[in-house]
């Protein structure tokens, strides 16, 4: 604690957090701010090689780089980079009590397999929202993913990533760690956000088997074993998984590129599937979200008045937060006074709007009802009854949360069109009633 810096650049230290290959982490405060940041520093030993000196140099000013570019709630931010006294730093949030998944990688520790889809989830999104700015990470393993305190989800550590934007010349060769890494990354070829996620399908095997697919003795065993070797069966390991989930992670870690998903988001999508098999969720056309593929859900989605503003990445992103369910005629799907915050959208059917017991509105395929308490989080205002069997698809404002800024503003723009357009009715039906 002795060589403990008192402050770098404008950054108060007060303890150091950690030690890595690259330098040092430091727990800082922001006096401008007022707020508690990480601040991790390229400082080596005076022993270091100059071209390993190089290399954390440029890892650090990629990461920089690279998470400026980023803005998701899934991803750890950057406030700020600089250099002090010839050494780089990059200033980050600070993510107390968190932990790595490196902590939930052994059989006795392993997370229950519904939190494991629901981390993989949000990484898989996270990811598609990085490769779509053009970022792909290349570095993708459980201690590069972090869970705050609240059981949030980080993905950390962009420093061995590759940025189409970047002017800094990308670190190139077999860097991070091979047991993660696809056979196109062992073999030095061309990568993509497809590398991203077949080493996110190895996390997911291991977070789930406690162990990875391929554990060569040595680097050249390694090597053999992910570009010509088959995925060892995780039900094997795992009996109790269901037959979907191997299925799913059998496509990430395809060795061809092109036969894994497409992105992130169709990974994501698949990941809904598997918890809706768990929950045993209807998929709100008569068969379960198992049987419904991917392209069917699209395609019911896309022809509702309600998702016709979305644009098709937006689409996929609101379906992927949406539950399908189905209810009966003469069910309540909402009551007068609950405090909840669901929305939901018709699929087909029809619902009846009742306020203190008197009828006010009928709702049919394509509206949605809830919206009011996701603008205000109040109490709900009306009951909603079914008047003929229902499908809805349904979700709440922590999901809507989850998706994109481009695909939260277009919730708030249909859901406020929602709105006034019904205030607008209400208004010319008061005004009938003075007439």
């Amino acid at each position: 604690m002795s060589n403990l810096p008192e402050k770098i650049g404008k950054y108060e230290i007060k303890a150091l957090a950690g030690e890595g290959n690259m330098g040092s982490v430091y727990l800082g405060y922001d006096p401008l701010d007022d707020r508690e940041v990480a601040l991790k520093v390229c400082h080596l030993p005076n022993d270091t090689s100059a071209t390993r000196r190089r290399r954390a140099r440029k890892a650090i000013h990629n990461e920089a780089h690279c998470a400026w570019v980023l803005r998701h709630p899934n991803i750890v931010q950057i406030y700020d980079d600089g250099e002090e006294n010839g050494e780089p730093y990059i200033v980050m949030e600070y993510i107390e009590g968190g932990d790595t998944l490196g902590s939930y990688t052994s059989r006795k520790d392993l997370l229950p397999v519904k939190s494991v889809l629901k981390i993989l989830y949000k990484c898989a999104k996270a990811l598609d929202y990085a490769h779509r700015k053009g970022v792909i990470h290349r570095d993708v393993k459980p201690r590069n993913i972090m869970l705050t305190r609240g059981g949030e989800v980080k993905i950390a550590d962009f420093g061995l990533a590759y940025s189409a934007s970047s002017s800094i010349t990308q670190l190139m060769g077999i860097l991070g760690s091979p047991r993660y890494m696809s056979p196109e990354q062992v073999q030095e070829k061309e990568t993509s956000g497809k590398t991203d996620l077949y080493s996110l399908g190895v996390v997911a095997y291991e977070l789930l088997a406690g162990r990875t697919p391929f554990n060569g003795r040595t680097v050249s065993s390694l090597v053999r074993e992910i570009v010509n070797e088959p995925v060892p069966s995780i039900r094997q390991l795992r009996p109790d998984l269901p037959p979907m989930l191997e299925d799913v992670l059998r496509r990430t870690m395809q060795k061809k590129p092109d036969d894994r998903h497409e992105s992130g988001q169709e990974l994501a999508a698949d990941l809904v599937c598997v918890l809706g098999e768990l929950d045993g969720v209807k998929s709100g056309v008569g068969d379960t979200i198992h049987d419904l593929n991917y392209a069917k859900r699209l395609e019911v989605a896309r022809h509702l008045d309600f998702f016709k503003p979305f644009s098709d990445s937006e689409l996929r992103e609101a379906l992927d937060i949406c539950q399908w369910q189905s209810f009966g005629k003469g069910e309540v799907v909402v009551r007068e006074g609950r405090e909840d915050q669901a929305l939901f959208i018709l699929a087909e059917g029809e619902v009846e709007v009742s306020v203190m017991g008197k009828p006010v509105d009928i709702l049919r395929q394509g509206a949605c009802f809830g919206e009011m308490n996701l603008l205000s989080k109040s109490r709900r205002t009306a009951t909603v009854t079914v008047r003929e069997n229902i499908q809805v698809l349904k979700t709440d404002v922590d999901r809507i949360e989850e998706t994109s800024t481009e695909c939260q503003l277009r919730f708030s723009k249909v859901l406020m069109e929602t709105l006034l357009s019904r205030l607008t009715q209400t208004t010319d039906r008061l005004a009938q009633v003075i007439e």
